[in-house]
């Protein structure tokens, strides 16, 4: 409150500084409409945009932010936003490789970078003048926004950008790449508009896409992952889409503008980094945040937002659950061709080990079984010596009960022709039983 006091003081000690030659926003004019608060290799930024078809005045107004502490930046020079344009403020200037230049530099926002953060934007009311604020005008909010890191997901190294639906606003995680330096890529799409973008894309409706493989129990030292699977004939993006892990922990990962699957095809997911040393597979991914529990029960989710801002559910799966399949480890559990679809898969009992054909090796030389982004396999492991046994008992059993017994009782006297008969029957699995008479 005392930043934001300080900064009217100055506005009224310097009027000419607001000498724009354009109307000061009115709330719905201009918004906060992407921010990088977390960054890896550029400054903080924070982008403003005009939605109007006039030109707007920024000198004046007052960014401030209310996260832990209270922080504010007066614009206190003539700046002006241009119709549909947009106005990066920063704390510094970008490095040459982004492409991007500051219109304004503020080192007095400082950005929370966890936990919940609000950014406003507040400027002078017109009052019916278009360059000099008189002593009577108050300063009024035009737009804030909030987001919460550790709630949300976000990532380190993506800016944060608000699509208006309506009334609503979504903070969203982006995941456009506008610069890199020494293999550090930072995310964002500081002036331009990412919103419109996501539009265009085509995203999958609930059951478009489903979860067909999952490794709960890796040896340790080696990484979870998931795989899914698109089931229409579209490629499908899954900007701004995210996984979560439902109701019993609440932690979720978005996903960047640059995960797309194939028609009728995979796509993996590892956790942490790739999934084997060599490097990812051209179909797979990293996430972050979310981990499967071994025993207890759990639950995924894959959640999109559609153009209307609605986030809807895709699909969703519990596993491990006590009553049906529990971990194994080192084997994946894969859901089989023939439960494709989004109502199957909500069944464990349409799920199957992976078959020790299966192999593959990750960070530790102990193998481990399942189809990561490729054809499951659905077959179980090797039954135990003991159980393969019992299980041919059983067969025996069975086949004599569906009548699989020859009688050759025309025969008996032919002594010759029943032991080369019996000699073919043991041969072939079959039980002769002669009758008398």
């Amino acid at each position: 409150m005392k930043s934001l006091l300080f900064a009217l003081f100055c506005i009224l000690m310097n009027p000419a500084a607001l000498m724009a030659g354009g109307l000061f926003p009115e709330p719905g004019d201009a918004i906060i409409s992407e921010v990088m608060a977390n960054p890896l290799i550029g400054p903080e930024w924070i982008e403003i945009r005009n939605l109007s078809d006039n030109e707007l005045s920024l000198s004046g107004c007052v960014l401030s932010d209310g996260g832990t502490s209270d922080h504010s930046c007066l614009i206190d020079t003539a700046r002006r936003l241009q119709p549909d344009g947009f106005f990066i403020i920063s704390k510094g200037d970008f490095p040459g490789n982004s492409g991007v230049t500051k219109n304004f530099a503020c080192k007095g926002i400082v950005l929370a970078n966890s936990g919940l953060e609000e950014v406003r934007l507040e400027c002078p009311s017109n009052d019916g003048k278009r360059e000099l604020l008189p002593e009577t005008s108050q300063i009024k909010e035009i737009d804030s926004v909030h987001f919460d890191f550790d709630k949300q997901g976000f990532s380190k190294g993506h800016s944060i950008f608000f699509c208006p639906f309506g009334q609503i606003k979504f903070a969203l995680q982006s995941g456009a790449v506008f610069m890199e330096s020494y293999g550090e890529k930072e995310g964002g799409t500081p002036g331009w508009d990412e919103c419109e973008m996501l539009t265009d894309l085509r995203r999958p409706s609930a059951g478009e896409v489903i979860f067909t493989e999952i490794m709960i129990a890796p040896e340790a030292g080696n990484g979870e992952w998931f795989e899914i699977y698109n089931l229409t004939g579209d490629e499908m993006f899954l900007a701004n889409c995210r996984f979560s892990e439902g109701k019993f922990s609440k932690e979720f990962y978005f996903l960047g503008n640059d995960v797309k699957i194939e028609p009728h095809s995979y796509a993996l997911f590892s956790n942490g980094r790739c999934l084997k040393p060599d490097g990812c597979a051209e179909n797979e991914f990293i996430y972050e945040k979310i981990s499967f529990g071994n025993e207890a029960p759990g639950e995924i989710m894959l959640l999109c937002h559609a153009n209307d801002g609605n986030e809807i559910e895709i699909d969703r799966i519990s596993y491990n659950i006590v009553e049906n399949k529990k971990a194994r480890k080192k084997y994946s559990l894969e859901l089989c061709a023939a439960s494709f679809d989004a109502a199957s898969n909500d069944s464990m009992e349409q799920w199957q080990y992976a078959g020790e054909a299966d192999v593959y090796h990750s960070y530790s030389p102990a193998a481990h079984f399942g189809t990561p982004g490729k054809k499951n396999g659905c077959v179980l492991p090797p039954t135990p010596v003991e159980q393969v046994e019992s299980q041919e008992t059983v067969e025996n059993e069975s086949l004599s009960n569906r009548g699989f017994i020859c009688s050759f009782s025309e025969f008996a006297d032919s002594g010759a022709l029943i032991s080369a008969l019996a000699l073919l029957a043991l041969l072939l699995g079959i039980r002769i039983v002669a009758k008398k008479g």
